[in-house]
């Protein structure tokens, strides 16, 4: 599967490729290699990258992969629809989109601007 390397003003970022799927610790690590591989520690995922499974705390999906991300220094910007989140997914998402590592947004534009910094 291939990701995509974009670069924006000088600044590179990962785009995960349509069809990837973030279903585990061994998928976070691959895409952190992926980016480290093209010097970059920025990272976009799309809603198809995250299973349903990660928007359920229960099942811990979304906890091994952020902490995977924050221990390696991955800062991951993912494009999601608003009706994914809900349940006590809510609130993992408002902390989320108060730290540097990991942000969600509705909109690709939003997600860019704050990956790259710009």
């Amino acid at each position: 599967m291939e990701h995509s390397v974009r670069s924006v003003n000088d600044r590179k970022f990962v785009e995960a490729a349509t069809g990837f799927n973030l279903s585990g610790e061994q998928d976070a690590l691959d895409i952190a290699a992926f980016c480290w591989e093209n010097d970059t520690e920025n990272l976009l995922l799309d809603h198809s990258n995250l299973p349903d499974e990660f928007f359920n705390l229960r099942t811990g999906l979304a906890g091994s992969v952020l902490q995977k991300f924050s221990n390696y220094r991955i800062r991951a910007a993912a494009v999601v629809d608003p009706s994914k989140i809900h349940g006590r997914f809510v609130d993992l998402a408002r902390e989320l989109n108060r730290g540097s590592y990991f942000r969600i947004f509705e909109n690709i534009n939003d997600a860019e601007t704050w990956l790259l910094g710009v």
